[in-house]
């Protein structure tokens, strides 16, 4: 960014030395400015690697009742934590358990099924709604803060309002779709709009009943989270800095949609507020590095 805002001030101190009309500088440093916009984006999509390496992953099951929610828990597990049953609704809190997948800390989270609860005038049962309305309200939040969504689906049943409510919640979200009980007839039939609108980063068959596709699915998830955090050599690991990088992007991308379109002037503004972002970061750069930057790459005067 110093070298970036020397180039502007060097045209608005000296303008006898920049003539647009025979000069390329002007593209070359838009050009620049892409790069650098993209650089910073790049460490801003760290953060997320930078809080799963200090913090673990977080995975999440979500479902609607009975989908194999728990069964598939217990498997990721390895061992029985979730109480099973034919019964819809048997989860009705959220339950987690830390565990390690290839390696790394994991906190895996099974919830209560997402379900409209209908009205009824029955006190025993309005109690129990009740608590089952908590379940699924925390099931939603667990899935606002997790790194990876398990959706799970029941393969076995036609789609419904209950899918819907998995799909709704899985938007914006890395997700795996998991499409349980392959093992039965296939009433699902998932088209190929309703796979895309998960946008799925897998997706995986599976049956926790006979465990058919279950240990490829935890494989998959052991190589891709391993994958995802050793990929970035270089991240930010705290909020500070993210929301230094993320001001600082703002301007970044302000000076671009400019375009030196409203004069230097304008883009040299954006590119100070920009570097005084990052200074946050990288420690303090004073206007004599500037002005020494301007003369060592431009050759002003010469």
């Amino acid at each position: 960014s110093l070298l970036l805002a020397a180039q502007v001030e060097s045209w608005i101190d000296f303008p006898e030395e920049f003539d647009p009309a025979l000069d390329d500088s002007v593209a070359r440093l838009l050009d620049d400015i892409k790069a650098f916009t993209t650089q910073v984006h790049t460490l801003l999509k760290s953060y997320e690697t930078g809080r799963k390496i200090q913090q673990g992953w977080s995975l999440v099951l979500l479902g609607k009742p009975n989908a194999g929610k728990s069964s598939l828990f217990n498997y990721i597990n390895g061992e029985e934590r979730a109480i099973v049953t034919s019964l819809p609704g048997t989860t009705r809190d959220l339950l987690e358990t830390q565990i390690a997948l290839g390696g790394l800390h994991v906190s895996l989270a099974d919830s209560a099924g997402l379900r409209t609860l209908a009205a009824t005038q029955h006190d025993a049962q309005i109690s129990h709604d009740a608590i089952e309305q908590i379940g699924i309200n925390r099931a939603l939040k667990a899935a606002e803060g997790a790194n990876l969504l398990l959706a799970v689906l029941d393969r076995s049943r036609p789609w419904g309002e209950e899918d819907q409510k998995v799909l709704d919640a899985c938007q914006g979200r890395d997700t795996i779709l998991v499409l349980n009980k392959c093992d039965l007839p296939d009433a699902l039939k998932l088209s190929q709009a309703q796979k895309d609108a998960f946008a799925p980063l897998h997706i995986a068959e599976i049956s926790c009943e006979s465990k058919d596709g279950c240990e490829p699915l935890v494989q998959w998830l052991e190589q891709y989270m391993t994958e995802q955090t050793s990929a970035t050599s270089i991240m930010i690991t705290n909020e500070r800095q993210r929301d230094a990088l993320k001001e600082a992007h703002k301007y970044l991308q302000k000076a671009l949609d400019e375009g030196l379109s409203l004069g230097p002037e304008f883009v040299a503004e954006d590119l100070r507020a920009a570097r005084q972002s990052l200074v946050q970061i990288t420690g303090q750069v004073s206007s004599e590095d500037i002005l020494e930057a301007i003369f060592t790459r431009f050759c002003i005067g010469k």
